[in-house]
């Protein structure tokens, strides 16, 4: 049998060593390299808050509404300007109008929303609180933690899977009720993000969770 001296021993097992720590940084990097191709795959550069719209039957203008591209809120896709469009729509019904109804009141310690397109745990808070409201009021909202896009361009649509409408259409009307001002000037008002303005300059049929 024979010797390796203690010194080559060492230089093996250095080799050998910097060759692992080589393998599993190259691994990592082929891991980062498959979720970025997963998230630009799943919802590729081009998605984002929009306004969508769908032919008039009657032959007059086009129906129109903001619209997110997908589902916001708790392990949501939170894209930044979908997410964006539900907090200046939470902010106008909680922070900035008035229910004249007295069915969507502001949470007890009353923080405000910043329109900054991440789901923070006051965002999360306020999507609860909405939908929870919602239902107080007799709307049957599926008890989750997010808010899907509409369909069709009609804040009225339902689920196909649960037959009930989605807490974004719901949103957008009672928005509406309380601040008729600021929502019909959201993609032009001086206090919209950019983004969110640039994003609702989009025209599209379909939320693109729905292929549109």
């Amino acid at each position: 049998m024979v010797k390796v001296p203690s010194a080559a021993r060492a230089v093996r097992r250095a080799g050998l060593q910097c060759r692992w720590a080589c393998l599993a940084e190259a691994a990592k990097a082929d891991a980062i390299c498959d979720v970025r191709h997963f998230h630009h795959r799943s919802f590729g550069s081009k998605t984002m808050a929009c306004v969508t719209v769908r032919e008039n039957p009657g032959g007059g203008p086009e129906y129109e509404s903001y619209n997110a591209d997908f589902r916001v809120g708790r392990a949501a896709a939170n894209r930044k300007d979908d997410v964006m469009l539900v907090q200046a729509l939470l902010r106008m019904v909680y922070i900035q109008g008035f229910d004249p109804k007295g069915e969507y009141a502001p949470l007890p310690d009353e923080p405000d929303i910043m329109v900054d397109g991440i789901v923070g745990p006051i965002t999360q808070r306020y999507i609860m609180h909405f939908k929870d409201q919602a239902r107080r009021a007799g709307v049957p909202l599926y008890p989750d933690q997010c808010m899907d896009p509409i369909r069709h361009s009609n804040p009225q649509s339902v689920s196909t899977i649960r037959n009930q409408r989605y807490a974004l259409g719901v949103l957008l009307e009672v928005a509406e009720r309380a601040r008729p001002d600021l929502f019909s000037t959201l993609p032009e008002h001086k206090d919209t993000p950019e983004m969110l303005r640039r994003a609702l300059r989009q025209r599209r049929g379909e939320a693109q969770q729905y292929g549109g």
